[in-house]
């Protein structure tokens, strides 16, 4: 006996897109959620600029070039201090603490605070499962 299973490309294709286009969605919410409830958020300028776009089906994300020093840290280095000045202000209270922790990051660099990596090892797998099976029911 033989079986012979037919696949609509059009609607494969349709239905394909679909799933990518909600992973990319529940990514995006994913990371923005783990940053934010792992980290805390100061201006949310990180937060925001997480973006999950579908480009000739593959998923893109992209996000601050400061998103890679908060997921990975940094070494030693010594930070301009006018960049600290609004953090001192809002965490500390008092802009001109910016000096003392600038001379804290040129000794110690930043601790990582890790979001990304996190988020995938825990949370896409289930999302693309979903969101195949969701699509292709």
């Amino acid at each position: 006996m033989k079986m012979i299973i037919e696949i609509d490309k059009d609607d494969f294709e349709k239905k394909f897109n679909t799933a990518l286009q909600g992973i990319a969605l529940q990514v995006q919410e994913a990371l923005k959620d783990r940053l934010t409830r792992e980290h805390g958020k100061d201006t949310g300028l990180l937060q925001s600029s997480i973006r999950a776009e579908v480009k000739d089906h593959t998923i893109v994300i992209s996000m601050a070039e400061h998103g890679k020093y908060v997921e990975f840290g940094t070494p030693p280095h010594f930070p301009p201090v006018e960049e600290l000045e609004g953090w001192a202000q809002r965490k500390l209270g008092d802009k001109k603490l910016a000096w003392a922790v600038a001379y804290a990051i040129s000794r110690r660099g930043t601790r990582p605070y890790p979001f990304i990596r996190p988020t995938f090892h825990t949370e896409v797998i289930p999302i693309v499962q979903n969101n195949l099976i969701r699509a292709f029911k």
